[in-house]
């Protein structure tokens, strides 16, 4: 404190711009590494989950993999927007339907295309794998189930259906509603239907525990099908006064029902009862598409804000949110607000500073290439600034490294050390492998240490 109180007014400028351009770089590269930036391109359709806790999101024509936060891939493949996305039981291939009508088939270890599935004439909205992987059921918009032996690309059975929503019990049998608004269960084991349970039109969820179903039409209808009757109804609407429920499901359990609703909010309802046990809200007035639950009994939800979220849907926590890129807004503020303070008081340390004048003027050259560097990041560096990131890291580094080894050029490292950082950044931020980047990354903070000590002793 006593060193703060009698220092020059040069010195305390020197160590605030200092403080603000460390702790900056280091919330960056915090940031990149703990996958705090990854966001999805747009609108989630699908999340599924297998038994490593592997995440896959679906997000325009792109799959997205995460491990907690981080993005650990990106599967590119679809030429178009993919609606449903699903694990095989074993985990080790990822089904995802497109609008572009075709189903693909992932590899989960190597991250490459396995088989692509044509057989639709308009786009899927849900594919899912039968219990032993054997199948791949797909639903589309030309009103077709094709159930394939996906291993050999071929079709082994088409259904006609109204719904493209279908649901798979433990017994590998198939619920779906036919074109005549009949509730069919069909077995996957013989290919073959087991029954016809009555007159029913809209979207049918087995309950994992029970020999129940839910169809949800107009309202939610539960339908034994032991007996083939029905136990009751639940118009969520009714009860609630809520917008539409866009989707369902059943908790593990079997006891509740998780019920997205068109406007953002999850509700969780006692089917039994008839009883609202709480209210998720999170997701800003958009849809809540899809559900999915981890081995911690959480529920994931995918929805159109570009988010998954994790809840502990038994206290209504949220736990985690996911591929939002919420960091990198923050990110922009802090930035955008230490730019502002940085050259405010350079500015100022340029008027006040009579002893050393050139102190300042170096401390100013710093904050200039820093704010047009920050300001490149935030406008271009997604279109434009890329593809020149990695030749420009090694160039700049290079360059800093034969600066500081000559007297009368050593003042240019003040430009390309933070040249370097800024596109080390860059590449952090948009580049699946960023393991290259840690070298350079690291001789850059190296220079900018030995920058700052000579700044601060001016």
């Amino acid at each position: 404190m006593r060193y703060f109180m009698t220092t020059s007014v040069n010195d305390k400028i020197s160590l605030f711009l200092t403080s603000i351009i460390i702790l900056t770089i280091g919330y960056m590269f915090y940031a990149s590494i703990t996958g705090q930036f990854e966001k999805h391109k747009s609108w989630v359709y699908s999340v599924d989950i297998n038994k490593q806790d592997i995440v896959v999101s679906a997000s325009e024509n792109e799959l997205l993999l995460w491990n907690k936060r981080k993005c650990t891939d990106r599967l590119v493949g679809h030429t178009d927007a993919i609606k449903t996305v699903a694990f095989s039981h074993s985990g080790q291939q990822i089904a995802s339907g497109s609008i572009d009508k075709s189903i693909k088939v992932w590899s989960s270890s190597d991250k490459k295309t396995i088989n692509t599935l044509n057989g639709h004439s308009k786009g899927v909205n849900k594919v899912e794998f039968s219990n032993a992987d054997k199948y791949i059921i797909s639903a589309g918009y030309d009103d077709k189930m094709l159930i394939w032996d996906w291993t050999n690309n071929k079709v082994v059975k088409e259904l006609n259906i109204k719904h493209t929503n279908f649901s798979i019990n433990n017994q590998d049998v198939l619920a779906y509603i036919d074109s005549s608004c009949s509730l069919i269960l069909f077995d996957l084991k013989s290919l073959s239907v087991i029954k016809v349970v009555g007159h029913f039109c809209g979207s049918p969820v087995f309950n994992p525990q029970k020999n129940i179903i839910a169809i949800k039409d107009s309202v939610f209808t539960f339908i034994d099908l032991n007996s083939n009757s029905v136990l009751s109804t639940l118009d969520i609407k009714k009860e609630n006064s809520v917008c539409e429920v866009s989707t369902f499901k059943f908790t593990p359990d079997g006891q509740y029902l998780v019920a997205g609703i068109w406007g953002g909010d999850i509700e969780i309802w006692d089917w039994q009862k008839k009883l609202l046990i709480r209210t998720l809200q999170g997701h800003n007035l958009s849809s809540v598409d899809d559900f999915s639950f981890n081995s911690k009994n959480q529920l994931i939800s995918a929805s159109g804000d570009r988010s998954l979220r994790f809840w502990n849907w038994n206290t209504g926590d949220l736990h985690m949110i996911v591929g939002d890129g919420l960091f990198k807004a923050k990110l922009n503020g802090l930035l955008s607000i230490s730019i502002l303070l940085t050259l405010i008081a350079g500015f100022w340390a340029l008027t006040k500073n009579t002893d050393n004048k050139l102190s300042s003027y170096i401390l100013l050259s710093i904050l200039s290439c820093w704010s047009l560097g920050i300001g490149l990041v935030v406008y271009f560096y997604k279109s434009t600034l890329t593809k020149y990131a990695t030749p420009i890291i090694w160039t700049t580094t290079v360059l800093s490294g034969l600066f500081f080894f000559s007297v009368w050029l050593s003042w240019l490292a003040l430009f390309t050390v933070p040249i370097s950082l800024l596109f080390c950044y860059i590449k952090m931020t948009t580049s699946n492998d960023k393991t290259k980047i840690y070298f350079p990354l690291i001789i850059n903070l190296v220079f900018c240490g030995i920058l700052c000590s000579f700044v601060t002793s001016a």
